[in-house]
């Protein structure tokens, strides 16, 4: 009996960390593929080419001098993210790049 309910749990323990990991190499695997799309992204780009390239942004942040910021998923050890700034005319002004 303690037998099976050992091997239950270390079963159980490998099935949830098998999933938890396919979901944690998703997650990366997304984020590494906003890095290589970020460096096709150039100042003065307008807003809809630069979003065909970027797709939907994580979160988007009012700026005060300008549009909008939006804010990409990089890989968890990156130190800063990938932002996206645009001006008033819709137009790129700042891009920051993925740093590790």
């Amino acid at each position: 009996m303690i037998k099976g309910t050992f091997l239950f749990y270390v079963f159980l323990s490998f099935l949830i960390g098998t999933m938890a990991w396919n979901l944690f190499d998703i997650n990366q695997e997304e984020a590494w593929e906003n890095v290589v799309k970020s460096y096709d992204v150039y100042e003065g780009m307008d807003k809809a080419s630069a979003l065909a390239i970027m797709g939907i942004p994580e979160s988007k942040l009012p700026n005060e001098n300008a549009d909008t910021t939006y804010h990409y998923a990089t890989p968890i050890q990156a130190k800063k993210g990938i932002d996206i700034c645009f001006d008033s005319l819709g137009r790129v002004f700042r891009v920051v790049y993925y740093e590790n």
